[in-house]
């Protein structure tokens, strides 16, 4: 239940259109609203206490998370923020903040399908609210859509894989609820509406969160350690017995135990992937830089590989329980980073009787293939003879122990992930990143 002061200020809100002091009780509403979700959801509130706010009439939505440098702001729009009745901006205001708890900005910047992926998280986080904002995506309209039996509590790149299969038949249902997988809710499609014309703007806009092509890789580390900062500081600041009243989903991925026994070389993976463009593809969320005037005409965006080839050491030398941790890891960067994984069992030569593909709806079961010595050739031959593409992202499990030189066939997008030092790899001079799993050896 909303509080009295907050019904109060609405009204003002409204009634001030148009008037000198719009902004400030536009500002006044908003810090009463982030008030109100503090009393009500400590950690939730304590998020967005964490967060500069800004109130502009160039923000792209009446609530939106946007990237200013390496820090993430909430963004709001004053004159569309009085369209909003209390029990809305409170919901419209959780619903920021679990963006923000499970990372969605930073995990879906280099995301070209924009409008796909503002559905799927919609959907994620929708599942923790009472009653999720008006003209947002949640697990029952994709229940529908789809015609099947979709899974509650599953991760956000779960839902975007579903949405991705269904793309032609999902945007035609949601066309006829005011929706689209082309550009953001209630909204021109793939157009920013017009500061003068907040009731075309959609409540809450994704388009904060993209970032060039060239950035990608040079904000992911600075941006990553922002978020963690700011959600470590969240989780202290929280008293123990209130952390207990979140859903049990909240608390593991906030939980600081679960980031400590977060593997280092995962995290460091996590890093590379998503960051190898591969190419160009339209998109409606960007003006066409020939024709901007034509708004019919899709614009082109960086597509980001969204693909990795995991070669398996699959030698005697290897233990199964070892593979099968390996492999436990790869399954969980399949499910964040919503990429199609390929494993690729090799000792020396590839075995493709075990060859799969694993994403967030399959997982991999291991079963060893061959058993003799390492030759990592073998890799780069079986690339070349695919004709996989220059860019692809490829990581190699292994112990290191093979040959001392390889013809790469100029494959550079390659990291080594050693179970052993990193001065056990065999390979003098190895193309791309060398990792171990290790530590810091």
């Amino acid at each position: 239940m909303t509080s009295p002061r907050l019904a109060q200020l609405s009204q003002r809100l409204k009634r001030a259109q148009g008037s000198a002091n719009v902004q400030q009780l536009a500002d006044q509403y908003l810090a009463e609203g982030i008030i109100t979700v503090l009393g009500d959801q400590r950690l939730v509130g304590e998020v967005l206490l964490g967060l500069p706010h800004l109130l502009t009439t160039d923000a792209p939505g009446t609530l939106a998370l946007i990237w200013q440098g390496d820090d993430l702001a909430l963004l709001a729009h004053p004159l569309a923020l009085a369209q909003v009745d209390p029990d809305q901006l409170v919901a419209l205001l959780k619903h920021e903040a679990l963006h923000v708890i499970w990372r969605h900005p930073l995990r879906y910047a280099d995301q070209a399908d924009l409008a796909n992926v503002k559905v799927a998280c919609d959907i994620a986080v929708n599942q923790y609210l009472d009653v999720p904002p008006a003209g947002t995506a949640t697990l029952a309209d994709l229940r529908k859509l789809v015609h099947q039996p979709v899974k509650a509590g599953q991760d956000s790149a779960a839902y975007l894989r579903i949405i991705r299969d269904n793309h032609l038949q999902l945007n035609g249902h949601l066309n006829r609820t005011g929706q689209s997988l082309n550009g953001d809710n209630q909204s021109v499609t793939g157009v920013r509406p017009r500061s003068g014309n907040p009731t075309k703007r959609p409540l809450d806009s994704h388009h904060g969160w993209l970032v060039s092509a060239d950035k990608v890789g040079q904000l992911r580390l600075p941006r990553s350690a922002h978020l963690q900062q700011i959600l470590t500081q969240v989780w202290q600041k929280t008293p123990a017995h209130q952390r207990g009243l979140l859903p049990g989903a909240i608390q593991q991925e906030l939980s600081p135990r679960r980031l400590a026994t977060r593997p280092r070389w995962v995290r460091q993976l996590r890093t590379w992937l998503g960051s190898v463009p591969h190419g160009k593809q339209d998109s409606r969320a960007r003006f066409n830089r020939r024709q901007p005037y034509r708004m019919e005409l899709p614009g082109r965006v960086t597509r980001y590989v969204s693909q990795l080839q995991v070669f398996i050491d699959n030698s005697g030398s290897m233990g199964d329980d070892e593979i099968s941790n390996l492999l436990s890891q790869v399954n969980l960067l399949a499910q964040e980073q919503s990429m199609v994984v390929t494993v690729i069992p090799f000792d020396a030569q590839i075995h493709p009787e075990g060859i799969q593909q694993l994403n967030q709806r399959k997982q991999v079961k291991y079963q060893r293939s061959g058993g003799g010595g390492t030759r990592f050739q073998s890799i780069f031959d079986y690339l070349k003879k695919q004709s996989t593409a220059k860019n692809a992202q490829v990581l190699i499990m292994t112990d290191g122990w093979g040959e001392r030189a390889v013809n790469t066939f100029d494959y550079r997008h390659v990291v080594w992930l050693l179970t052993t030092a990193k001065n056990e790899l065999s390979i003098v001079n190895p193309p791309g990143k060398v990792i171990t799993t290790k530590g810091d050896q």
